[in-house]
Parts: C-alpha cells; structure tokens; sequence
C-alpha cells in the first residue's frame, strides 16, 4: 500500500494540452519536409493527492512552451522534434500521518527539455527520446512541538534548485480520433547534494511508465 512512510505515493491526475501550429516549416524535397517547424503547446495538470496520507489537498500545474519541427515524418524518414517547455505548480504541502514534521513546497517551476524520434510502422507509432528537467522551488520544514510548541520553528530554503536528464520510448495505436498510447523509461537520480529524507535516495535513478487515452479534435 502506498505510503509517504515508504516514499512512495499513489495519486490520480488528469493532463490536458493544446497544440497550435505557428510554422508548418520548409519542404525542399516531397519527401523532406517540417524544416524548422514550430508550434505552441499550452498545457494543464491536475493531480489529486491522497488526504489520508497526509497532502493538503489537490495540486493544478499550467504550462507553456514551443516545438521545433527538425524533420516531419514521411513514408522513407523518422519525425524529429525538440521541444522546450516551462510550467507553474500550486504550493503543496505534506505531514505525514502520525508526523510532527511538515514540508512545502512554494513558487514550484519545471523546465523541461526534450528531443524525441518516432515513426510509425506496421500501424503503430514508435518513440524514443530523451530529455532533461530542471525544478525550483521555495522550500520549508516545520517541526511541532519544539521549544515549547512553537509552530512557526521551521527552516527554509529560497531558491531549492534540482535537475535530472531522462530517457523514454513509447508505442501508440490511433484510432479516428483516440490514440491509445503506452510509454516507458528511466530518470537519473537528483544527486547534485540533494538532501536525503528517510526512505528516499536523492541520488539513485528510477523507472516510470504511463498509459494513456488520448483525444484528439
């Protein structure tokens, strides 16, 4: 069963994201087209954290960025893209169950960089990519209980800084408007003198894995 206890949390969240077409980018060949294309992605995130395990209520993270078109996919090549993107996050705050130690997380900005290569086949779509993201935050400890009860006794970090690259690949299946999509891969540990908390390696890499049901209009 999930627990903060253990590191690790089990949340529901729903994305949503809208991608408009600014450059449809230079075609010199039939076959060699999407030359610096680009394109404006807007997104949204809302994640319901679990109560019982001590998180304030539900998160909502607002994003924005550009995609850089390097070739568009054809019938003979790959489509390949870069994309820069930089999103907002609600403050959040955690005590665990039975804890007299609380930690939030304010002012919360992601910077994300990725590059991604993917072609369809035999009715599929084929991904792989990398990338590399960069979280700030404003970060606070308080402690209960201390020097008379104080709850204000608590430390702070302006300014906490952390980075990570990762690396991905996904499979798809488009149907009409629905994509059914699965994607998986690896992210390097935080390191860099990122504090430690108990049941929690800053430094050691982790597995991720999504599925997802997409629509398209």
């Amino acid at each position: 069963e999930a627990s903060v206890r253990d590191g690790t949390v089990t949340a529901g969240s729903v994305h949503g994201g809208v991608v408009v077409g600014l450059f449809d980018g230079f075609a010199p060949q039939p076959t060699l087209g999407g030359l610096l294309g680009l394109d404006l992605l807007l997104s949204g995130d809302l994640v319901f954290l679990p109560g019982d395990q001590g998180f304030d209520g539900s998160a909502f993270a607002w994003g924005y960025g550009v995609r850089l078109g390097i070739l568009r996919e054809s019938f003979t090549l790959p489509g390949i893209t870069l994309s820069a993107t930089r999103r907002h996050g609600d403050d959040v705050a955690v005590r665990p169950p039975g804890s007299s130690t609380e930690v939030s997380l304010r002012d919360m900005t992601t910077i994300s960089l990725r590059g991604e290569v993917g072609k369809e086949l035999w009715g599929l779509g084929f991904l792989v990519g990398a990338g590399w993201d960069r979280y700030e935050a404003d970060a606070a400890l308080r402690l209960d209980g201390i020097s008379g009860g104080n709850p204000e006794l608590g430390l702070s970090t302006a300014g906490f800084e952390a980075d990570r690259a990762l690396f991905f690949a996904g499979v798809s299946r488009t149907f009409v408007v629905w994509q059914l999509a699965g994607e998986f891969g690896w992210a390097r540990g935080f390191g860099d003198g990122s504090a430690d908390v108990p049941a929690f390696d800053a430094g050691e890499g982790s597995l991720f894995g999504t599925v997802s049901l997409r629509l398209t209009l």
